[in-house]
Protein backbone atom coordinates (compact mmCIF):
# COMPACT_ATOMS: atom_id res chain seq x y z
CA UNK A 1 0.00 0.00 0.00
CA UNK A 2 2.87 2.23 0.61
CA UNK A 3 3.29 2.58 -3.19
CA UNK A 4 -0.23 3.99 -3.37
CA UNK A 5 1.18 7.76 -1.55
CA UNK A 6 2.60 10.09 -3.33
CA UNK A 7 6.29 10.64 -3.10
CA UNK A 8 7.67 13.50 -0.50
CA UNK A 9 8.94 15.42 -3.04
CA UNK A 10 5.36 15.31 -4.64
CA UNK A 11 3.45 16.06 -1.19
CA UNK A 12 5.64 18.84 -0.66
CA UNK A 13 4.80 20.58 -4.22
CA UNK A 14 1.59 19.65 -3.76
CA UNK A 15 1.30 21.45 -0.04
CA UNK A 16 3.27 24.11 -1.77
CA UNK A 17 -0.06 24.61 -3.90
CA UNK A 18 -2.41 24.46 -1.66
CA UNK A 19 -3.24 20.56 -1.55
CA UNK A 20 -5.19 20.82 1.94
CA UNK A 21 -7.67 18.08 1.68
CA UNK A 22 -7.11 16.51 5.41
CA UNK A 23 -5.04 12.52 4.32
CA UNK A 24 -4.75 10.14 6.95
CA UNK A 25 -1.13 9.30 6.37
CA UNK A 26 1.45 12.48 6.42
CA UNK A 27 5.03 12.89 6.14
CA UNK A 28 7.96 14.33 8.29
CA UNK A 29 9.85 16.80 6.56
CA UNK A 30 12.58 16.30 8.26
CA UNK A 31 13.27 12.58 7.83
CA UNK A 32 11.09 12.50 4.56
CA UNK A 33 9.32 9.42 6.05
CA UNK A 34 5.79 8.59 5.98
CA UNK A 35 3.46 7.83 9.17
CA UNK A 36 -0.14 6.71 9.33
CA UNK A 37 -1.20 9.37 11.44
CA UNK A 38 -2.01 13.18 11.29
CA UNK A 39 -3.60 14.65 14.30
CA UNK A 40 -1.44 16.18 16.41
CA UNK A 41 1.03 17.01 13.75
CA UNK A 42 0.53 20.56 12.45
CA UNK A 43 4.43 20.85 10.94
CA UNK A 44 3.95 17.55 9.12
CA UNK A 45 3.02 17.62 5.28
CA UNK A 46 -0.14 15.99 4.06
CA UNK A 47 0.69 12.34 2.39
CA UNK A 48 -2.29 11.84 -0.54
CA UNK A 49 -2.46 8.84 -2.62
CA UNK A 50 -2.12 9.06 -5.79
CA UNK A 51 -5.90 8.78 -6.40
CA UNK A 52 -6.71 11.94 -3.73
CA UNK A 53 -4.11 14.27 -5.90
CA UNK A 54 -5.84 13.12 -8.74
CA UNK A 55 -9.00 14.12 -7.40
CA UNK A 56 -7.72 17.54 -5.93
CA UNK A 57 -6.26 18.23 -9.34
CA UNK A 58 -9.83 17.75 -10.89
CA UNK A 59 -11.34 19.94 -7.99
CA UNK A 60 -8.75 22.65 -9.27
CA UNK A 61 -9.38 22.21 -12.90
CA UNK A 62 -7.10 19.88 -14.32
CA UNK A 63 -8.13 16.65 -15.76
CA UNK A 64 -5.54 13.86 -15.82
CA UNK A 65 -6.16 9.98 -17.19
CA UNK A 66 -4.07 7.17 -16.96
CA UNK A 67 -4.38 5.14 -20.53
CA UNK A 68 -3.12 1.94 -21.91
CA UNK A 69 -2.16 0.64 -24.89
CA UNK A 70 -1.49 -2.19 -26.58
CA UNK A 71 1.21 -2.60 -29.50
CA UNK A 72 2.65 -6.01 -28.88
CA UNK A 73 3.07 -5.46 -24.99
CA UNK A 74 0.87 -3.27 -22.94
CA UNK A 75 2.32 0.08 -22.22
CA UNK A 76 0.98 3.28 -20.63
CA UNK A 77 0.86 6.94 -20.77
CA UNK A 78 -1.59 9.71 -19.83
CA UNK A 79 -3.61 12.90 -20.72
CA UNK A 80 -4.27 16.29 -18.74
CA UNK A 81 -7.22 18.10 -20.15
CA UNK A 82 -7.49 21.66 -19.32
CA UNK A 83 -10.54 23.97 -20.35
CA UNK A 84 -10.43 27.53 -20.45
CA UNK A 85 -13.08 30.08 -19.32
CA UNK A 86 -14.95 29.71 -22.68
CA UNK A 87 -14.79 26.09 -22.40
CA UNK A 88 -12.02 25.54 -24.82
CA UNK A 89 -10.23 22.41 -24.18
CA UNK A 90 -6.15 22.11 -23.65
CA UNK A 91 -4.99 18.41 -23.94
CA UNK A 92 -1.22 17.38 -22.78
CA UNK A 93 -0.30 13.66 -24.02
CA UNK A 94 2.65 11.28 -23.63
CA UNK A 95 1.81 8.18 -24.87
CA UNK A 96 3.10 4.57 -25.01
CA UNK A 97 6.49 5.92 -22.81
CA UNK A 98 5.86 3.92 -19.68
CA UNK A 99 5.74 0.11 -18.64
CA UNK A 100 4.19 0.60 -15.26
CA UNK A 101 1.03 1.88 -14.75
CA UNK A 102 2.56 3.38 -11.39
CA UNK A 103 5.57 4.90 -13.64
CA UNK A 104 2.91 6.93 -15.69
CA UNK A 105 0.49 7.82 -12.37
CA UNK A 106 3.86 9.40 -11.38
CA UNK A 107 4.83 10.99 -13.90
CA UNK A 108 1.41 12.20 -14.98
CA UNK A 109 1.29 13.79 -10.94
CA UNK A 110 4.69 15.33 -12.12
CA UNK A 111 3.17 17.09 -14.93
CA UNK A 112 0.17 18.59 -12.82
CA UNK A 113 2.59 20.07 -10.07
CA UNK A 114 4.01 21.56 -13.47
CA UNK A 115 1.57 22.79 -14.91
CA UNK A 116 -0.17 24.51 -11.45
CA UNK A 117 3.01 26.41 -11.19
CA UNK A 118 2.43 27.57 -14.57
CA UNK A 119 -1.32 28.53 -13.39
CA UNK A 120 -0.44 30.04 -10.11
Amino acid sequence: MINDFVTFRQADELYKLGFNYRCFASYSPKSKTISIAMDGHEDRIPAPTYAYAFDWSRDNGLFPNIDTFFNGDMMYGFSIMQFDDEGNMQKESTLCQYVSYREAQSECLDKIIEMFKQIK
